[in-house]
């Protein structure tokens, strides 16, 4: 997640070039076994339909692609030594980082695309990072839904999700009390990119507590306590759209591959030794 690629942005430094890399129709990789077929059934217009791979919804289908996208990359990362601190994979997004000379990152971007292409991997065709999708080697795009400059050293959030974080959060405070799945969706995405903040580490728990409620529909009560951080969290949400430095990192993973795990969704994380 947002952790990892900071620590790689820092341990690789000022300039950092990066990629991102999305599939195509990411579920249709994966065919079912013919005697799971009997699960796959559904009704649309009064006709019976059967989908032969993965599908949304389905339990099993995240952990299913997961290996299989992780498998892609492992196999690249294994062939040419690359740190796998520096490959963060979210769902079907791959993200990359490597050194500002771009030796590395050039002959991983080649590898991966060229052995997705020969494996029968739909990559989608890399477009300019600003309309967000998937792209070539940069110092500027996207990642995980945060926009990142590695030569100016910023990070910052698009004008549309600004506007969307500091309306539901401003609707929470003019609020007695909200329903749980307000909560998730507003505070979560605010607690998403409090690693981006140092300071913010002294105003979550109030946010934290209101998240922990596992029924959708349950009340949440909207405390004093969760009042005052939310009313430091709006400006700094309106400050993000501006832009701020990418914070340093102080206990970045050296970049050897045998000293990383992957954790269930793929991206990295330091491993103890």
């Amino acid at each position: 997640g947002l952790p990892e690629i900071v620590r790689a942005l820092n341990y690789c430094g000022k300039g950092t070039l990066f990629f991102k890399c999305d599939y195509n129709s990411a579920y249709k990789h994966l065919a079912v076994r013919h005697n799971q077929l009997n699960f796959q059934f559904f009704e649309w217009l009064d006709k019976f339909f059967v989908e032969k791979c993965l599908i949304f919804g389905n339990s099993n289908s995240v952990g299913l692609y997961d290996r299989f996208a992780r498998l892609m990359w492992v196999v690249v990362a294994t062939i040419l030594n690359y740190p796998r601190t520096w490959i963060i994979q979210h769902l079907d997004d791959l993200c990359v980082v490597g050194p500002s000379d771009g030796k590395m990152i050039k002959a991983f971007y080649k590898m991966y695309t060229h052995f997705c292409a020969e494996s029968g991997v739909s990559l989608q065709d890399p477009r300019e990072a600003s309309e967000d999708k998937a792209y070539g080697i940069t110092h500027c795009g996207s990642m995980l839904g945060v926009w990142f400059n590695t030569k100016s050293g910023r990070w910052w959030l698009a004008s549309d999700k600004v506007y969307r974080y500091v309306n539901d959060l401003d609707t929470i405070l003019r609020s007695q009390t909200v329903k749980q799945h307000e909560v998730w969706s507003s505070v979560g995405k605010v607690l998403y990119v409090s690693c981006l903040i140092p300071e913010s580490k002294y105003y979550t728990s109030e946010l934290i507590r209101a998240n922990m409620g596992t029924d959708r529909n349950a009340v949440v009560v909207v405390t004093r306590s969760l009042r005052e951080q939310i009313r430091w969290w709006i400006p700094m949400i309106q400050l993000v759209g501006e832009g701020l430095p990418i914070p340093p990192t102080y206990n970045a993973c050296p970049p050897m591959a045998d000293e990383a795990d992957t954790d269930a969704a793929g991206g990295s994380s330091c491993g103890v030794h």
